[in-house]
């Protein structure tokens, strides 16, 4: 299958997910699953494609959910061109929620713990997320959600323009309401470590994160979190995901991933997860 084949099928299934709407009077929602008792009393859990899963642990997913505004185009255009959208189309989206889906089909017991403020983009995704069974874990009512405006070119690269909402602003307040007794893993991304809310996020981290696994994500903003937050995220020993890029943009060793992924792992002193593209992962 050709990676814009894939594309298409990818963005099929995430409408068909999003379409979904869990309404079963019987079974009450839980963790982003339905949830039963069963002849002993105990909770078990069922996703939409009728599988029954039993976690050990459980992650809080903490990060955004926005609107992704996705436009397909040809190519992307040149300063001062206009070019013709072909197929415009909008989900939800968001590094932490699109972890909590990932999760979820994998039958990981999990939490979505993402700023919901006020507003058209906050209404939109609130109704989304409680369609999915994610129930709100913070409200902002002074700003709303941002978004992100996904350009498609037809070999299937994306290009990304990303309004920043409260889910960028993040408060201590907030995250001192959160149960963290309840977590053995907690999992952030890098686009909530810029700023403001880096600094806040990582200092609360660091405060709750004896005795849990923390996986962290940078993303393509590696570069741009300041020193001190990444030295403190580092500190904790996480588990790290990236790419190649990202990975070589971080250490600055030209194309040799696998060295750089090597250094990031003596730093942090755990494993380092490098996605690799059509050639997959190490």
């Amino acid at each position: 299958m050709n990676k814009n084949k894939f594309m298409d099928v990818l963005d099929e299934l995430k409408e068909e997910l999003e379409n979904e709407s869990f309404e079963d009077s019987n079974k009450e929602i839980h963790d982003g699953y339905y949830s039963e008792k069963n002849a002993n009393g105990e909770d078990i859990y069922e996703d939409e494609f009728g599988e029954i899963y039993k976690t050990d642990k459980k992650a809080l997913i903490l990060g955004s959910a926005v609107i992704d505004e996705i436009i397909k185009i040809e190519k992307l255009p040149q300063r001062g061109d206009d070019v013709k959208c072909f197929e415009e189309t909008s989900s939800l989206g968001g590094c932490a929620y699109n972890i909590a889906c990932t999760m979820r089909n994998l039958g990981a017991s999990h939490e979505l713990c993402v700023p919901v403020g006020t507003g058209k983009h906050a209404d939109e995704i609130r109704e989304k997320l409680y369609a999915r069974g994610y129930m709100e874990m913070i409200r902002d009512y002074e700003k709303d959600n941002g978004y992100c405006i996904c350009l498609v070119e037809s070999d299937g690269e994306r290009s990304f323009i990303t309004i920043n909402g409260t889910e960028s602003d993040f408060k201590r307040e907030w995250l001192d309401l959160i149960e963290c007794e309840k977590y053995e893993i907690i999992c952030i991304s890098g686009y909530q470590m810029c700023g403001s809310s880096g600094e806040i996020i990582s200092k609360w981290i660091s405060e709750v994160a004896e005795g849990k696994t923390v996986f962290f994500a940078p993303g393509p903003l590696i570069t741009k979190i300041e020193p001190s937050i990444m030295n403190r995220m580092l500190s904790l020993s996480p588990i790290i995901h990236i790419n190649e890029k990202e990975a070589c943009d971080f250490v600055n060793r030209g194309e040799d991933v696998e060295e750089a992924a090597k250094y990031i792992s003596t730093v942090s002193e755990n494993m380092v997860i490098v996605t690799l593209g059509e050639k997959e992962h190490f």
